[in-house]
């Protein structure tokens, strides 16, 4: 259980009892939770702030992000432990040193992908103006809603965290207006997307969360 101030409550017998484990040295709020394994898992917070756990949390310490920005989610499964901010997704890169007393060294660091980048929509070029992405979480149907003053041909695609398109939606729009696309998403797993804009003028990212 997180809280504002860095509160963190934990359970060891399915939620029966629960411990206090006090604060982080930060104070900083926390925000998400993930796992790797059962042993290693991660704490998302405010000011920069991530931490891990290699004893399925019975211990909790800071890692370097190098960053001040508030990460939000935490995303970690078998392949990728990926910390995301409001702009921004982190990817923890494990790098394996003697020296270290057989631990990894830690690397948060912003990957070179484009579709790991987000951006949001304001006036580019007069083009393109308000990208409106709901709701958002979504459960099922997603709206996608924006304004044009000018004829565009648009690509939406929807991608996963690491990159791997899902959907592809070709749209035209042929005069100045303003335009409303919805897409079905309930096919798809519960989880964090991205839906790309993507116009001549460039590529536009939403992040999505879909909780069915």
């Amino acid at each position: 259980m997180l809280g504002n101030g860095g509160f963190l409550r934990q359970t060891f017998d399915g939620g029966a009892n629960w411990e206090n484990y006090g604060y982080n040295e930060a104070k900083s709020d926390l925000f998400d939770i993930g796992f790797k394994t059962q042993e290693e898992g991660f704490i998302t917070g405010a000011n920069g702030l991530i931490m891990r756990t290699t004893d399925g949390g019975k211990n909790w310490y800071k890692e370097e992000t190098q960053t001040s920005d508030n990460f939000y989610n935490i995303v970690a499964d078998t392949n990728n432990v990926i910390a995301i901010t409001d702009t921004v997704l982190y990817k923890r890169n494990y790098l394996n040193n003697r020296e270290t007393y057989g631990q990894a060294l830690i690397h948060w660091v912003n990957p070179d992908y484009d579709t790991l980048k987000i951006t949001d929509v304001h006036d580019i070029d007069g083009v393109i103006n308000a990208l409106e992405v709901y709701p958002n979480p979504v459960n099922s149907v997603l709206n996608l809603k924006f304004s044009n003053s000018g004829a565009i041909d648009a690509e939406i695609r929807i991608v996963n965290l690491i990159g791997n398109e899902l959907k592809l939606y070709k749209e035209k729009c042929q005069t100045q207006g303003t335009y409303l696309f919805s897409y079905n998403l309930s096919d798809l797993d519960n989880g964090i997307y991205f839906i790309h804009l993507k116009t001549k003028y460039g590529t536009f990212v939403k992040r999505v969360v879909l909780i069915k």
